[in-house]
């Protein structure tokens, strides 16, 4: 200003003046700053207004450290920051949250009366490790401060840490043993492992095992198995919260198969013992009795008989007995009365999962009695029982005729036969020739014969027809009554035996030789002489009797 008027003052002379109108401060400097421009105002005013806030906020440029908890994971990498107090903070003036190397950090924090501000972030339980046990509190954070002071970090406040669990389930797992006839031999124990689905984390155990014992009555629930020689907990869900999956897979058991049962996490384990059986058949199909094989077990791809093995029997169409992983050779040792020995070889090969394979390494998986030589694969009561099927035909047959006298039963020589298969028309002729009163035919298959007398003895009328008989697929023979005749199904390998016995009667009016059957005439002629003496009477007569 100027003095009336005329006169103005200088910018100094003003400044001198405006400070003797301000305050002083608490050091005795008035509370006065020149500004020269409007920046200068809006720089002023903005130095002002954090003075004030300095002065009069809650918190000033506050800060907080949170760590994650040790059992626990980030779900993402960024933090919101909402405000939420009756008096709100701009966007611009919110506190920064950032989540980096395993810990949630806010800074630039300032909070006056009515301002609040939330900061929202998601944490996942980790069930995934191994050392996770479920319904345990795990604290969700480590040590989490409040710094409310920038200008004096050593002023600290404490949070208070939330902690959180997760459940876990049981497995209920039951083993059934389905066992052969006569046998009880099943281990003490047996192992089984559990596969687990739905892990997102690729260190996280996907199998661990268990086991089920004699001792337990072969029943078990399992809240914990072991997974590299360490117990390992069975949660019920994973990191990002959906239901883990679990399933039952069992180790082999030599000479079992397996099959499993599941209902949600009950599981059921039967297993069926495998074995080995022989049924034997006549053409017709009927069963034979009296066969046995003999089992050997050899070395890997039958290179050689394996020592350790002791050679076992098996009866043709009895029980079947167990077997174990391996390879194997089967033989007849004794064929049927009146079949023959079969000496052929059979291998075949159990693998450790309880698969059939022949010789060439194929599946044996036929489940229908075959109707030639040959496996197949027959369930009893649930066990699989590897079933070798032998169809035999009987042995051939030896006939025997013998030729006698109709009376007096004694051998007749002089006679020839000759035999007739009816279905073929075949002749057969006997092995002998020449004066001979048994006949042999060899190697007749069952089938209808006739048997005739192409030539009798001297002396003696020949058979007026032929003997029809039969020898049907069992060995049985049927021949006319009123023949004395046998029939003899043998063991080894000698033919199967009939013996016919074929009586001849003499001529009529022939004396027998050796007698015969039929009417006989006998002449006895006698001589007999009287004499008398004295009267000299001389009487002679003879006599014939006829009977």
């Amino acid at each position: 200003w100027g003095d009336h008027w005329g006169t103005y003052l200088t910018a100094v002379q003003i400044e001198q003046r405006m400070k003797l109108l301000a305050s002083d401060d608490s050091s005795g400097n008035p509370l006065y700053d020149s500004a020269g421009s409007a920046t200068d105002v809006t720089n002023y005013l903005n130095s002002q207004a954090n003075d004030v806030i300095k002065n009069f906020n809650t918190i000033n440029n506050g800060s907080i450290s949170d760590p994650l908890g040790s059992q626990f994971n980030y779900n993402s990498d960024t933090a919101d920051v909402k405000s939420v107090g009756s008096t709100p903070i701009n966007s611009d003036d919110l506190p920064t949250a950032k989540i980096s190397n395993g810990s949630l950090n806010v800074s630039n924090l300032n909070l006056g009366k009515g301002q609040e501000v939330q900061i929202h972030y998601q944490e996942r339980i980790n069930t995934e490790s191994n050392n996770f046990v479920p319904d345990k509190w795990y604290q969700m954070n480590g040590a989490t401060t409040l710094t409310p002071n920038g200008d004096d970090p050593s002023n600290q406040v404490d949070f208070g840490i939330p902690s959180a669990k997760a459940p876990g389930t049981t497995l209920t797992i039951n083993k059934v043993w389905n066992m052969l006839p006569n046998d009880n031999n099943i281990p003490d124990s047996i192992d089984f492992t559990v596969n687990r689905g739905n892990t997102t984390d690729n260190n996280a155990w996907t199998q661990a095992t268990g086991s089920l014992s004699k001792t337990q009555n072969w029943t078990g629930t399992f809240d914990k198995l072991s997974h590299n020689n360490s117990n390992v907990y069975l949660p019920k869900f994973n990191d990002h919260g959906q239901d883990f999956t679990y399933n039952l897979s069992e180790d082999n058991v030599a000479g079992f198969s397996s099959s499993i049962n599941q209902v949600l996490n009950n599981f059921t384990i039967t297993n069926n013992e495998l074995g080995l059986a022989v049924q034997k058949f006549d053409s017709d199909g009927n069963s034979l009795t009296g066969s046995q094989f003999t089992l050997v077990k050899d070395t890997d791809n039958w290179q050689a008989t394996d020592s350790s093995f002791t050679p076992e029997s098996i009866n043709g169409n009895d029980n079947p007995i167990p077997i174990k992983p391996g390879y194997y050779e089967l033989k007849e040792s004794t064929a049927p009365v009146g079949y023959s020995l079969d000496a052929s070889t059979i291998k075949f090969q159990v693998t450790e999962n309880g698969q059939w394979l022949d010789q060439q390494g194929t599946p044996i998986s036929n489940n229908t009695l075959p109707s030639s030589d040959g496996f197949y694969v027959n369930n009893q009561n649930g066990n699989d029982i590897l079933t070798y099927a032998k169809h035999d035909n009987i042995k051939p047959f030896t006939l025997t005729v013998n030729k006698i006298d109709k009376v007096t039963n004694q051998s007749v020589k002089g006679a020839e036969f000759q035999l007739t298969n009816s279905d073929t028309n075949q002749t057969i002729q006997p092995d002998e020739s020449g004066d001979t009163a048994t006949f042999t035919f060899n190697n007749l298959q069952p089938g209808n014969y006739v048997l005739s007398e192409t030539k009798a003895p001297t002396d003696y009328a020949p058979l007026s027809s032929g003997i029809n008989f039969s020898i049907d697929n069992t060995g049985k023979v049927t021949i006319p009554d009123g023949y004395d005749s046998n029939s003899e199904l043998t063991a080894g390998n000698s033919n199967n035996t009939i013996s016919l016995t074929v009586p001849d009667t003499p001529t009529p009016g022939q004396l027998p030789a050796t007698g015969g059957p039929g009417i006989t005439i006998i002449l006895v002629t006698g001589l007999i002489i009287m004499i008398t003496t004295a009267a000299g009477i001389i009487f002679i007569s003879r006599r014939r009797w006829e009977v």
